[in-house]
């Protein structure tokens, strides 16, 4: 009984060779990079997948720190991500593996971050690159004050939907967080004209809710004047703007945002969704060509390799006959060829461009005649003999070279 063929990785091969270098995976883990590349590839539920491109995420989540076991993992939820909001792979592993990173999430959060960033994308303007933006400006500060992805991502949407999208929703809400870090005298004048405690007794932030509840509170009970200037001494101009969007999206938006992305299984859901109906049937039907055709790549592959290799080998073998083989047809043209030439002479051309003549004395006058091609080569012939202090030879044995035999012969087309 034949032993069983070895599991190869059907990884990308750059992508492949990358990952391992990234992760210093083992040949096991390489393996199963591969077995899971190839189920990823083959999840019809997953918009526009392939085994190439969950190599790709792979590859992504690597390069953000994650491990060789973790990027495999995760795998999936970078594919997911990116059917929900129809990005690359690629791009899709990367935002999630940089957000994962911002605000320090272990790698079996990965679910949580992709559902996250799925639904905010879905449930407020821009895409996902633009949410992606802004919380690479404000992850970092956010995950500092101890502000979570959900709270932070509910904030970032809220600016989306009031037209403040990627880095500026992103610049102003660091900003916002920033000062409130660490307000100086006229923010703390600022806040108390608010009747905002942002800070409990242990100094620990309280969150961006009760900051949004009390900018609400403060914009209904004081004038536009006073409002705008007590919050622009706490945010401070750059962040102005942000923060009036927020004061007027009012804290029920926010809570209404916040329950909407921390929806669990968002990418998921989204994901599927890029599958219903006609369009989604075709695309499942190319991905379904493709695997086939990679499965049946896969399995030929080796016989196809041995049989280029024999034909390779076959064809370099059989080279030096067919030089041969030309060489000897040449040889042999380069014999006839002075009696081809001699034929593809035309007489009527001959006579008719420079005719030969001899010339005949007797009863004291001269006459001349035409002579067709074979007297004229003859006489050609003749000629070079006397030229090389020959005595004339009869046509049964002609001592000329055959290279001044094929010269006459062709200057008897050339005669002028």
């Amino acid at each position: 009984m034949p032993s069983p063929r070895p599991t190869r990785p059907n990884l990308n091969r750059g992508s492949a060779r990358k990952w391992g270098a990234v992760t210093g995976a083992s040949g096991v883990e390489m393996v199963q990079a591969g077995a899971k590349a190839r189920e990823l590839g083959a999840d019809l539920e997953i918009h526009g997948t392939s085994a190439a491109k969950a190599a790709d995420a792979m590859l992504e989540l690597a390069k953000a720190g994650q491990t060789s076991t973790s990027s495999i993992a995760n795998a999936r939820a970078a594919m997911q991500l990116a059917a929900a909001d129809n990005l690359s792979a690629a791009d899709a592993a990367r935002f999630l593996g940089d957000v994962m990173d911002q605000f320090g999430l272990s790698s079996n959060n990965s679910g949580r971050a992709a559902d996250v960033l799925a639904a905010g994308a879905n449930a407020a303007s821009g895409g996902l690159q633009d949410i992606y933006c802004a919380m690479s400006y404000t992850g970092p500060v956010a995950n500092q004050l101890n502000v979570s992805l959900e709270d932070t991502a509910s904030a970032v949407a809220l600016l989306a939907r009031s037209g403040i999208l990627g880095s500026k929703a992103g610049t102003s809400l660091r900003g916002m967080l920033t000062n409130l870090a660490k307000p100086t005298k006229a923010m703390r004048q600022g806040l108390a004209d608010l009747g905002i405690e942002a800070w409990d007794a242990q100094g620990t932030f309280k969150g961006l809710r009760t900051v949004i509840e009390g900018f609400e509170q403060a914009q209904h009970r004081m004038s536009q004047k006073d409002f705008l200037g007590a919050l622009a001494s706490v945010v401070g101009k750059p962040a102005l703007a942000g923060a009036a969007a927020l004061a007027h999206q009012g804290v029920a938006a926010y809570d209404q945002m916040h329950t909407a992305i921390a929806r669990t299984g968002a990418a998921e859901e989204i994901a599927a969704s890029q599958t219903k109906g006609l369009s989604g049937a075709v695309t499942q039907l190319r991905t379904q060509a493709k695997n086939t055709g990679q499965v049946l790549y896969t399995a030929t592959a080796p016989a196809m390799e041995k049989f280029t290799r024999m034909l390779t080998a076959g064809m370099s073998a059989a080279t030096p006959y067919l030089a041969g083989a030309i060489d000897y047809v040449h040889d042999l043209y380069t014999l006839a060829e002075p009696g081809l030439g001699a034929r593809a002479c035309p007489a009527d051309h001959v006579t008719s461009r420079a005719p030969a003549r001899w010339h005949a004395h007797g009863a004291g006058r001269s006459h001349e005649r035409r002579m067709g091609p074979a007297e004229a080569a003859s006489a050609q012939v003749r000629e070079a003999r006397r030229a090389l202090g020959q005595p004339p030879q009869n046509h049964q044995r002609d001592p000329l070279p055959a290279a001044h035999r094929r010269a006459v012969a062709g200057s008897a087309c050339a005669v002028r």
